[in-house]
């Protein structure tokens, strides 16, 4: 696959409190969960400016997802990951491919023998 599926966030949070994480859900059209990815447990920090705002992106090259629609959840969260300070549903998009391959993902592959 050749596609970069990118979010981007910017957040307002109280430059008082320990700088907040970003989570990002991707699901399918039946709301289960893809994939999942945090600043935290990537050992991301945000960075914020003096009042508290701050803008983060992160990108997922060469996305895998077979054709189907998709959607990016957004969680704005504390800096440990545990508490939930905001959320969004952010983006719907549709994934097509050619061929009929079936299944979430197009996973690496070789063939031998043939």
């Amino acid at each position: 696959m050749d596609s970069t599926l990118e979010v981007r966030v910017t957040f307002a949070s109280s430059p008082e409190l320990p700088a907040p994480t970003v989570a990002v859900i991707i699901t399918d059209a039946t709301g289960r969960n893809i994939t999942s990815c945090s600043s935290y447990y990537d050992y991301s920090a945000l960075k914020r400016d003096t009042q508290g705002n701050g803008k983060v992106s992160v990108r997922f090259p060469q996305v895998p997802l077979l054709r189907g629609q998709y959607a990016a959840h957004v969680f704005l969260m504390c800096e440990q990951a545990l508490h939930i300070y905001d959320y969004a549903r952010c983006a719907e998009f549709s994934v097509v491919q050619p061929g009929l391959e079936l299944g979430i993902v197009a996973l690496r592959r070789e063939w031998s023998g043939a």
